[in-house]
C-alpha cells in the first residue's frame, strides 16, 4: 500500500538503522530525528512510528529514538512482517472498494446526469436525486470499507498477542504510554522555560552601526529608537524576549562582534522560603536590640 510517499523519499540516500528483509520485500528501519522537521510533525499528532511506502512493496519505518530504546520489541521483524500483511490487506479492500463500486457507482452518475439535459422539465430533478443518492451510497461504502480496515487491525493486533504472549504485551503497551506522558511531560516543561520574558542586556559592541541595524530589523523600530537602546553601554534593551528569542538574538549579535548577556527574571520566593527570611530577620533584629542594651 501507497503510505507517505514523500515520507519515504526523504531517505533514499540515508542508510537505516537496520534493515529486515521477508520474501521479495524489505523494511527499514530510521531514526525519525535524524530528518530535519519529521520529529516534530508527527510527535505533535501523537505519532511516535511512522510507516511510508512508495510502491507497497517496500517500507520504511521512522520512530523517535527514545521511544524505539523503550518498546522496540514492538517493531522487530516478525512483528512488522504482520503489519505489512495488514497494509497489503487494507490496499485490496480498498481497490475493491474503487474497482467494484466508486467507479461503476460514478460511470452510472456521470451518465443518467449527461441524460438528464434531453428529459427536458424533469432533467434537472432527475440529476439532483441521482448525484444525491450517489453521496449518501459513497458514505455508507466509505463507512463500510472503514469497518473493514478496522476489523483486519485487530486480526493483526491479535496475531502479535498470540505471537507475543498477553502479559508480555500488556506489559510493553504500559511502557508505552509511560515514555509517552514523560516524553510529552518534559517537552511541556522545556516549552514553558523558552516561554518565560528574559532581558537582553548589550554589554559591549564592535560594530554600533549593524548592532542597530539588527535591532531594526529584529524589533521592527526606527533608528533613532535603536540608538537609544544601547545608549550607554552596558545597557538593558527595552523589549520583551522569550528564551529562544534571545537566545536567536543572541546569536545573531555576536556574528557582529557585540557582546550579549540573557539575564532571566527573578523568580519569586516560595512561601516557604518567605517565612524561613522572615524569621532570619527577625533574629538579626532581635539580636542587634540586645546588643544595644548591653552596651
Amino acid at each position: 500500500m501507497r503510505i507517505n510517499p514523500k515520507l519515504y523519499s526523504l531517505a533514499n540516500e540515508v542508510q537505516p538503522i537496520e534493515l529486515q528483509e521477508l520474501e521479495n520485500r524489505k523494511i527499514e528501519v530510521y531514526y525519525m530525528d535524524d530528518f530535519e522537521g519529521v520529529l516534530e510533525e508527527f510527535i505533535n499528532k501523537g505519532q511516535f512510528a511512522v510507516w511510508s511506502s512508495e510502491n507497497g512493496v517496500d517500507y520504511r519505518l521512522f520512530l523517535e529514538r527514545g521511544y524505539y530504546e523503550a518498546v522496540g520489541e514492538l517493531y522487530t521483524k516478525s512483528i512488522n512482517k504482520i503489519w505489512v500483511e495488514f497494509w497489503d490487506k487494507t490496499d485490496e479492500v480498498s481497490k475493491k472498494f474503487s474497482r467494484y463500486f466508486l467507479i461503476p457507482l460514478m460511470v452510472v452518475v456521470v451518465g443518467i446526469c449527461i441524460g438528464s439535459f434531453f428529459w427536458k422539465n424533469v432533467g434537472n430533478f432527475v440529476a439532483l436525486g441521482v448525484i444525491l443518492l450517489a453521496f449518501i451510497l459513497m458514505l455508507i461504502g466509505k463507512s463500510y470499507v472503514n469497518k473493514q480496515i478496522m476489523r483486519e487491525n485487530v486480526n493483526s493486533r491479535d496475531l502479535i498477542v498470540k505471537q507475543m504472549g498477553q502479559s508480555r504485551f500488556d506489559q510493553l503497551l504500559d511502557k508505552q504510554k509511560e515514555y509517552m506522558d514523560e516524553y510529552y511531560q518534559k517537552r511541556y516543561e522545556e516549552e514553558e522555560i523558552e516561554e518565560d520574558i528574559c532581558e537582553v542586556n548589550v554589554i559591549s559592541l564592535e560594530n554600533s552601526l549593524e548592532f542597530i541595524q539588527l535591532l531594526r530589523k529584529e524589533l521592527n523600530i526606527s533608528a533613532k529608537e535603536a540608538k537609544k537602546m544601547i545608549e550607554p553601554l552596558p545597557h538593558v534593551l527595552d523589549a520583551e524576549f522569550t528564551m529562544k528569542q534571545a537566545e536567536d538574538f543572541k546569536e545573531k549579535a555576536e556574528k557582529i562582534g557585540a557582546k550579549i548577556e540573557i539575564v532571566l527574571p527573578q523568580q519569586p520566593l516560595e512561601v516557604d522560603n518567605v517565612e524561613e527570611v522572615a524569621i532570619e530577620e527577625e533574629a538579626t533584629v532581635e539580636e542587634k536590640q540586645e546588643d544595644s542594651k548591653e552596651e
